[in-house]
């Protein structure tokens, strides 16, 4: 069947990658929907060396939506170590503009998924074989001129497929220059208004930098066009962190947390900082912590394409921790656990020093009622408040991490008025928020 749906899957727009040395560079362009002139940024802009929760905020509306970008750097910021990774994410400055550059993984990890590419310019190559046999046997000009047409837009769509893969193994060398001009766009979901200078030009410098064909974003919602150029309609609610996939196995509407075929492995990352996200699917119980008889996890092993499931059967909830590569010393060594309810991302922020935060980023006037103030909320956490962390046992630990995460999830419930989903996904580094030893 002819696939005309993918016609309008990628817009064909004007390239401003360029090449200089291996070096990529990219800029957001002076007229960004909303830079406002008379938000002119003076004087260096820094990444401060202290975290404060006031700093990721949101404040409009539900459709500001900066929950899962926002959320996930406040964690990295909580600790020395994610704060040093962040200020040097600013390469250099001058009066007129700020050079970021990002953490990305090495090429030879892009190059594990040159299949997806593959399949995407085999795709456009059929379309043209099939519009070529269309416009052979079109019964009038102008049925040839549109099938015509159709062609030259895939043979389009074919050089900004090959452009976008190529600039992925450019992205550790990539700069971004961004005008130092703030964003006040207020219409829809966009730029949170009361991020600090360095904060909004981050954002932006994000925003550039993902936008590849081959560099999906992960969260939901639609908007947020994967083009080079940044388009009015693109909102900050669809650039929470980059995922770079593999692929995806399901069982029903379960996903495989267990996959053992290392083809089928997922990577995600957040480009401030070197160390790669996993995600969990959970599913949790105010009383027990980790509903494991709801929560369904399945080992997978394939032969070719054939994949085999087996169940696990979990004794307790540390079982199902480690396996899943979470351990209490793993944890508050220190790191960051995001997870999301009723379309919304808050964290849970391990300190290092034997204390757990929770922390939203919103501010709405209904907190009052379920937080007993008004946002940010940044505070110690229900199950972990004035327990002694070093003496709790890893299966303690472990169920008031479970209890915590199903407590908060209906508190953003009640605030937004939007259904939970029953499964929930967690992320979190793979190595501690800690410097190298």
């Amino acid at each position: 069947m002819f696939r005309l749906f993918l016609l309008n899957l990628i817009a064909c727009s004007s390239l401003i990658w360029g090449c200089e040395s291996q070096a990529m560079h990219l800029e957001v362009p002076e007229d960004f929907p909303g830079h406002d002139v008379a938000r002119q940024i003076r004087g260096d802009v820094k990444v401060p060396n202290e975290f404060n929760p006031g700093d990721y905020q949101q404040n409009k509306h539900i459709g500001e939506a900066a929950c899962n970008f926002n959320s996930l750097l406040a964690g990295i910021m909580h600790t020395p170590f994610g704060r040093s990774k962040v200020q040097a994410v600013i390469e250099s400055q001058d009066e007129t503009s700020v050079n970021f550059r990002f953490y990305f993984p090495s090429p030879a990890v892009f190059e594990e998924y040159k299949y997806i590419y593959e399949s995407y310019v085999k795709e456009y190559e059929m379309n043209i074989e099939e519009l070529e046999t269309y416009m052979e046997q079109a019964s009038s000009e102008s049925d040839r001129e549109l099938y015509a047409s159709l062609v030259e837009d895939n043979k389009k769509n074919i050089e900004k497929a090959q452009t976008d893969w190529k600039n992925l193994f450019h992205l550790e060398e990539t700069s971004v220059k961004v005008p130092k001009k703030f964003v006040t766009k207020s219409e829809g979901g966009s730029f949170p208004q009361n991020d600090p200078d360095w904060l909004n030009l981050m954002q932006q410098a994000y925003m550039k930098v993902t936008k590849n064909k081959f560099l999906p974003y992960s969260g939901e919602g639609g908007g947020y066009s994967t083009d080079n150029e940044i388009l009015e309609e693109d909102a900050f609610l669809n650039i929470p962190f980059c995922g770079f996939s593999s692929g995806y196995h399901y069982d029903g509407q379960e996903c495989l947390n267990l996959i053992e075929a290392p083809e089928h492995l997922s990577l995600r990352f957040f480009p401030f900082i070197d160390i790669p996200l996993k995600s969990v699917d959970i599913l949790t119980n105010r009383e027990i912590g980790l509903d494991l008889h709801e929560t369904k996890d399945l080992r997978a092993k394939f032969e070719g394409d054939v994949a085999s499931y087996e169940t696990v059967t979990y004794t307790d909830v540390v079982e199902f921790a480690r396996t899943h590569g979470l351990t209490k010393t793993f944890l508050m060594a220190p790191n960051v656990l995001q997870f999301g309810s009723a379309t919304h991302a808050v964290a849970l922020i391990f300190s290092g020093e034997g204390k757990v935060y929770y922390y939203d980023n919103v501010v709405y006037d209904p907190q009052i009622d379920v937080y007993g103030e008004k946002g940010p909320i940044y505070q110690e956490a229900k199950y972990f408040k004035g327990q002694d962390l070093e003496a709790m046992t890893e299966i303690d630990f472990f169920t008031r991490l479970f209890q915590e995460i199903d407590y908060r999830k209906d508190q953003v419930y009640q605030i937004r008025k939007q259904e939970p989903r029953k499964q929930t996904t967690i992320k979190f580094f793979t190595k501690p928020l800690l410097a190298d030893e």
